[in-house]
């Protein structure tokens, strides 16, 4: 639904220095298998860039070794993309940055395959991907990020929302 209630709101408004607010987790997330759910109301982001990848917000996964391996992206001239490791964003179909998006990660980390499906909430489409590549991944999770993108010369104006961030593990036998 909405905006209000228990969801995580990031905010900058003309902002020019620190743009990031990030969550550690006590222990780091491992597993064979790790899902990471969340729901993503990317907002919109001041038009100050008339470039693709000028004024936009990421939320970036990284793991115990500090390797960002995955990242969704919004930016104020593009649709909103992902990337796995330090691929080049990919775009998805979605344009609208002013609605709530499912975001499904799974990670194989036994068998190195890592696979995205993302759902427009509002409508029910859903766009799926895979890795092109494996992404640099310790196999644990250990931090999530939110950040503003801004070029150099550009302040960035940007209000987002994230909600229901679930990560599952099946754990690895001993």
């Amino acid at each position: 639904g909405g905006k209000a209630g228990g969801k995580l709101c990031f905010q900058q408004e003309n902002q020019s220095g620190g743009r990031v607010a990030f969550k550690h987790f006590e222990k780091p997330i491992s597993g064979k298998y790790l899902v990471i759910d969340f729901d993503w109301y990317p907002g919109l982001i001041n038009d100050k860039g008339n470039k693709a990848k000028e004024n936009g917000g990421e939320v970036r996964f990284s793991d115990t070794k500090g390797q960002v391996f995955f990242t969704a992206g919004y930016t104020h001239q593009a649709s909103l993309s992902y990337a796995f490791g330090k691929e080049k964003p990919q775009p998805l179909s979605f344009t609208e940055p002013d609605r709530w998006y499912h975001f499904s990660l799974s990670l194989d980390v036994v068998g190195q395959r890592y696979a995205l499906a993302v759902t427009d909430k509002s409508s029910g489409k859903m766009e799926q991907v895979s890795a092109a590549s494996r992404p640099a991944f310790s196999g644990s999770i250990a931090k999530m990020t939110l950040a503003g993108v801004r070029t150099s010369g550009n302040n960035i104006s940007w209000k987002t929302w994230l909600d229901d961030i679930r990560i599952s593990v099946e754990p690895i036998s001993e």
